[in-house]
This record gives C-alpha cells, structure tokens and sequence, in this order.
C-alpha cells in the first residue's frame, strides 16, 4: 500500500521537486511531503543549526528495510559520506527530514541543511550520524568488510573501542590510508600518518579545537566537545590511530 501511494504521488510532481535515491528507488520531495506518515518533528539541539528546530519528516524506517546486519551509506552533495551501521537504524528512531520551504543557510556556509536530513530527535548519536544535503542511501557492506586494513592491528578493547570511535565520528570526513569515500577531510593516513606529524596532545587539541591549532579559508572540521566525546573516549581514538597505524 506505501508503495502504491508513493508510486501515485510521483506521476504528478513539479519539476523543481528534489529528489533522493533509497535503495536504488527515487523519492520525490513533493511525494514525501504529501505523505499522511509525514509529521512535523521538533529537534531541541539541531547538531547542523546549533538551536532547537521543527522540520516537516519521515521516520526513516518507513521508507526502506532495515536488515538486521549491514551498513546504509548517506551520501551528501558536498562529499560527506556516513556509513551508519543498520543496527544503529533498526534499534533507533532516525527521521528524514525534507526541506519544505527554504532552509536557512548554515552556519558559516552559503548552503543549507537540504533538501533532505538525517535526524535523530531525543537521541544520542554521533554528529556525524546526522548527515544533511543527502543525494542517496545504499545498502552496503561494513567498512571493516570493504576496507579490511582498518581492522585494529592490536586486538585489546581499548584499540577496538578507538576503531569504533574513527567509524562513527571520523570516517565520514576523513579517509584512512585510502580506506574510505569521503571526499571532506584530509586522509588520516596519506600520504603521511597523522601520528607521524602532529603530537598526541596536539592532535587531542585539534580534535577539541580545531580553529585552536590552526585555520584555513575552507575549514569545515567541527568541535568535539566532551559532551560528544569524552576524555576516555579520545584516549581510545588516539591508542588506534598512533598504535595501530
């Protein structure tokens, strides 16, 4: 019945509509909107806006299969690539937020959020697990199962944990000695390892600051509070990447 309904609606849509590939089917912005499943949902702390927000969304799981073991890939216009594990999925609440009416530009930015953002709405996950300006999402394999040189040389639950910590709060931006899609930061590990050129303490003070080590006119990088992520937790980022490559 959901199919049919979204199959009508996409007969008779303006061209400006904009469009998202999911899992090999496109959705249109007007179709989604014009869905009785879409609902205005309130953010109290918008990690793209940095205020409280109400947007016009879908439950994610609504629009696609959640299988139990998996990676779905959000792809974003501006390289930005989140690889959010299904399980993250299946066992939250995300909602796809579609740009009804103008956004307002980003902080810092001349683009907006839009026209479709990942929300997470009374829930704690990465920043990076909000992904906006989404192009598609796929299905895909694990990035330890595409990129098998990621897997912590060093089996100790301290290493495993800074692995998990580069999945969910780096690897949307940065690539690992080649590991990866994004197209956003810098690669960690080419041509030269990060552990190879900055300090340990220097590298803690640009993941906490990094307009406090150093500044150029494209930065991008934000702030890892330790609200986001605590002292424990870089400590654990920090063992993986300088003990492990």
């Amino acid at each position: 019945m959901k199919t049919a309904f979204f199959a009508l609606l996409l007969t008779a849509l303006p061209a400006s509509a904009a469009e998202i590939a999911i899992l090999g089917k496109t959705f249109d912005s007007a179709a989604l909107l014009a869905s009785p499943q879409a609902k205005t949902v309130h953010v109290d702390d918008d990690v793209a806006y940095h205020r409280p927000a109400d947007y016009r969304a879908l439950p994610l799981k609504a629009l696609l299969k959640v299988p139990p073991n998996g990676t779905l890939a959000f792809r974003a216009t501006d390289g930005f690539v989140a690889q959010l594990p299904t399980r993250l999925i299946a066992k939250g609440e995300p909602w796809l937020a579609v740009e009804d009416q103008p956004w307002p530009a980003l902080p810092g930015k001349s683009s907006n959020a839009g026209p479709f953002y990942l929300i997470w709405p009374g829930q704690k996950v990465s920043p990076e697990q909000w992904p906006y300006a989404i192009a598609s999402i796929n299905l895909v394999q694990s990035p330890l199962e595409r990129w098998p040189q990621l897997a912590a040389k060093r089996g100790d639950a301290k290493a495993l944990a800074g692995q998990q910590l580069l999945l969910a709060n780096c690897f949307a931006c940065h690539r690992l000695g080649s590991a990866g899609e994004s197209e956003v930061g810098p690669d960690l590990g080419r041509p030269m390892a990060v552990s190879h050129y900055l300090t340990k303490s220097g590298f803690k003070a640009l993941v906490r600051n990094p307009k406090a080590v150093r500044t150029w006119p494209l930065q991008q990088m934000p702030a890892f509070d330790e609200k986001t992520l605590i002292d424990k937790e870089l400590d654990a980022l920090v063992h993986y990447l300088w003990e492990n490559h």
